[in-house]
């Protein structure tokens, strides 16, 4: 059996590697082991390996990375633990294949000790931009690294073949995040009412604001921005869900707990909801508010309008349910007025669109029960494309 494993950083990649575990467990021809790292191993960001084993998976490998710092230096230094203990639990027990998802410092990390020990890597969602974040420049480090693409649209695809992959190694299957949204079984509205604490028929929003990673000022005033935009909206209950283990994460922390504490009843906060909870509270919001990618997928193919904040998802495609806004109070407003207007109702629903069918970690593992690890070179050769103007006249 090829031996895969899935590497998961915390709450964000694991709801979307989920659906891809199960399957590879299910595998005849495929065995799943799983390393957990990062976010997962912290008691601040919620211990969310306790999720991964509640829904049946054994952890095989748990590496710890996270300190007390919040900044850069911080994620260097997590970066650095995030390597050796990788290399140390692979050169004792190595897998046939090295599964990632996405662009954080802990799944770079994962990717150069598996080239070093000569794992092949499969990585999902390469070719995407977000350009005012470092996890740019490290999701495009791992598809160089990466020996086995897989991509959530055909733009992407031809991005990944431009930075010189062989196209015969990059597979559209679709964003992964739908696979929950049309697979999972999710709650009434009753029900997350009950378990984050809203007032029965209150119209709610949920919030998730990340650090914009290469711009520490732009993380202040765009969190500055939302709440303060919040304040003004007593109508609308607010559902913090708290941001990822990235420099700047407790200025965003902070600000929302004195938030909760001026406005009591007004809002609830959670370190993480899981997948099913996080999915049915967005299902059934009025507006979802921040800067997360989820409001890229998931909250778009829900039906609920996306008020993206700031541009740390800048150069991702965008679902007609996206309103995009300048990380200013007044103009974050005006774009929750846009979002909860009946004319942008309609016109989301004339013009929604998805990445994908819900069919992306069936493909995955298709292509992974059918690939040959021995197969997956790891001298790779580059693609030059005879188009490419090089600006030298």
């Amino acid at each position: 059996m090829t031996r895969v494993c899935v590497v998961t950083g915390g709450r964000a990649d694991y709801g979307l590697l989920r659906p891809v575990m199960r399957r590879i467990a299910a595998s005849d021809v495929l065995h799943l082991a799983v390393a957990a790292t990062g976010g997962h191993l912290s008691a601040r960001f919620g211990m969310t390996v306790r999720e991964i084993e509640a829904d049946g998976f054994v952890v095989d490998i748990a590496v710890p990375i996270l300190g007390d710092g919040d900044d850069d230096v911080a994620a260097a230094h997590a970066a650095a633990a995030a390597t050796g203990g990788f290399a140390d639990a692979w050169s004792r027990n190595r897998p046939d294949v090295v599964l990632l998802l996405g662009d954080r410092y802990e799944i770079l990390a994962a990717a150069t000790v598996a080239l070093l020990l000569r794992i092949p890597v499969a990585h999902i969602a390469g070719g995407e931009v977000t350009k005012a974040a470092f996890d740019d420049q490290i999701r495009h480090a791992i598809t160089k690294m990466a020996s086995l693409h897989f991509v959530s649209a055909q733009t992407y695809r031809r991005r990944v073949i431009q930075m010189g992959e062989r196209p015969d190694r990059v597979f559209l299957v679709g964003a992964l995040g739908l696979d929950n949204v049309l697979g999972l079984d999710l709650f009434d509205r009753s029900e997350v009412e009950k378990r984050l604490g809203i007032g029965r028929g209150l119209k709610y929003a949920v919030v998730t604001f990340h650090p914009v990673t290469l711009s520490p000022e732009t993380t202040r005033v765009g969190i500055s921005a939302v709440l303060e935009a919040l304040s003004s909206r007593s109508e609308l209950f607010a559902v913090f869900t708290m941001p990822n283990a990235d420099p700047d994460s407790r200025v965003v922390e902070k600000r929302i707990r004195a938030f909760e504490q001026a406005r009591p009843g007004c809002c609830s906060v959670h370190e993480a909801l899981g997948v099913q909870l996080y999915l049915s509270a967005v299902k059934h919001a009025s507006v979802v508010i921040g800067n997360s990618s989820s409001g890229m997928a998931e909250a778009p193919a829900l039906g609920t309008p996306v008020v993206n904040v700031g541009d740390r998802q800048q150069g991702r495609l965008r679902p007609s349910g996206v309103i995009d806004c300048e990380p200013t109070p007044e103009a974050v407003e005006a774009a929750i007025d846009r979002g909860l207007s009946s004319e942008f109702a309609e016109e989301f629903a004339a013009g929604s669109a998805m990445l994908g069918d819900g069919h992306a970690a069936e493909r995955i593992v298709e292509v992974l029960e059918r690939t040959a690890p021995d197969s997956l070179e790891l001298a790779k050769g580059f693609r030059d494309l005879p188009d490419v103007d090089t600006g030298d006249g």
